[in-house]
């Protein structure tokens, strides 16, 4: 029996499966899938797809991950991989991939680098490659200060390269679904969730810097609209970084928004919830459900119907090294994150922990 404050809802409509607009990778896919590597890189019939040789910077956790989206994609060559540790990196490393123990020989080697080490090493691997001609994919954040950010943004225009941003969750499927199917001018608040256990990799960095840039840079990116005000409470539990933290923002569209992080709770959550005059919707990052509930007004003030999306998608990583590429091939509507709004994003969050400071100068 329902309780009388949290009726059922008037109408449940199936489970709907949508696909949103084609992929880059099936575009891909499909105008090469007569095409080796080999084949793309001397095509007179496709010059768009030519292979654009790419070097890895670092073979971590992710690193890994982007090794072996680049070695699936057509058009790509992995040239090689530079990280400190040499097992480590021979371990990520395929038959036919190089270790390269000098980062400058493999910027000299590639026309564009993946930069996937430590926060800390952002600026200073990212600005000899800029400053050598290179294209560079930096994960996020762009860099771990205000002051090296705005720089390494000032030497990518500077070089005239592309330098991009790896804010990852943009190319989500369920991100990219309210992208498509929700008018930004039509919400009105955004609270999001991204809780976990604490990753024992991340040493150089609080919660902030690692995992509220993903949301802060989200909440721009799906109100199409830059951050006017943000306001934050965090603390640290266990270290000298923050481990939890609750940040206020507001868009300066007039979206009320807010991110609640933490690496205390023992299981991984990725939560957006959207609100909208006539319609509150649930997205679900890590199983890719979208659940919308829409008021009724014409049975009852309080009847809603609920709605379940699956947007179908390929894998985040794999969409964000394509648009990385097509952007570097001339493609103008590249959906990274820009090194501006990624220095943007270093702004807000270094702004959260310098009131933090501020607050409990010891």
């Amino acid at each position: 029996m329902a309780h009388k404050d949290f009726p059922f809802p008037s109408k449940v409509t199936k489970i709907e499966c949508l696909s949103l607009r084609p992929s880059t990778t099936d575009i891909m896919t499909s105008r090469a899938s007569t095409l080796s590597k080999k084949e793309i890189g001397n095509s007179d019939e496709d010059l768009s797809l030519k292979t654009v040789r790419i070097g890895l910077v670092g073979a971590g956790a992710i690193g890994r991950h982007h090794a072996r989206v680049v070695q699936e994609i057509i058009g790509a060559q992995l040239v090689g991989i530079c990280d400190t540790d040499p097992i480590q990196a021979q371990k990520v490393c395929a038959k036919d991939i190089n270790y390269y123990a000098s980062l400058d020989q493999l910027i000299a080697d590639s026309e564009a680098l993946i930069i996937a080490t430590p926060t800390s090493t952002h600026f200073d691997v990212a600005s000899r490659a800029l400053n050598q001609g290179k294209h560079v994919l930096v994960e996020k954040p762009l860099a771990e200060t205000v002051e090296r950010a705005r720089e390494l943004v000032s030497i990518a225009q500077e070089s005239s390269c592309h330098c991009v941003v790896g804010h990852v969750e943009r190319f989500n499927p369920v991100v990219r679904w309210f992208r498509n199917s929700v008018s930004s001018a039509d919400i009105l608040t955004i609270n999001i969730t991204r809780v976990g256990p604490r990753p024992p990799r991340i040493k150089d960095v609080g919660i902030i810097i690692d995992l509220a840039v993903h949301d802060i840079d989200l909440i721009a990116h799906l109100c199409q609209s830059p951050i006017e005000t943000i306001q934050s409470v965090c603390q640290a539990t266990n270290g000298m970084h923050e481990d939890v933290a609750q940040i206020s923002i507001r868009t300066e569209s007039g979206v009320v928004a807010g991110i609640n992080t933490n690496w205390l709770t023992p299981y991984k959550s990725r939560r957006i919830e959207l609100a909208t005059a006539g319609a509150f919707y649930v997205g679900d990052l890590v199983s890719g459900v979208i659940t919308k509930y829409q008021t009724n007004t014409d049975q009852s003030p309080r009847a809603y119907t609920v709605q379940s999306f699956f947007p179908k998608g390929t894998e985040p990583l794999m969409e964000q090294a394509l648009s990385f590429l097509n952007l570097i091939r001339g493609e103008k509507n590249s959906e990274n994150a820009t090194a501006i709004e990624g220095c943007r994003t270093v702004e807000l969050a270094v702004s959260c922990l310098d009131k933090r400071r501020s607050e409990n100068p010891g």
